[in-house]
């Protein structure tokens, strides 16, 4: 899923950690050269996620030409949807 919804810059979502088929090939496409990876918060509990976190990392840092950061939440947003819902609500306040 890509997005333009609030911020100046595209964003592309997965629908889940292991939902990254066709990845490298839409990165590429794209002519993408910085990913911020800033994936839900539960890879700090989760060992399933966070290891599934580092296959995705690790495909997406063997793309030449490729900028990787990881980023974390805010602890009172879980990931994406949960910040974009508070900032919406904010908005239209």
């Amino acid at each position: 899923v890509g997005s333009e919804m609030c911020i100046r810059d595209s964003f592309v979502c997965l629908g889940g950690v292991n939902a990254h088929k066709g990845l490298r090939e839409t990165l590429l496409s794209l002519g993408v050269t910085e990913v911020m990876e800033a994936m839900d918060m539960d890879q700090f509990t989760n060992p399933q996620v966070r290891q599934a976190i580092g296959t995705l990392r690790r495909e997406v840092q063997s793309i030449p030409g490729i900028r990787y950061y990881q980023c974390t939440w805010n602890p009172r947003f879980k990931g994406v949807d949960d910040y974009l819902l508070d900032w919406t609500k904010r908005k239209t306040a």
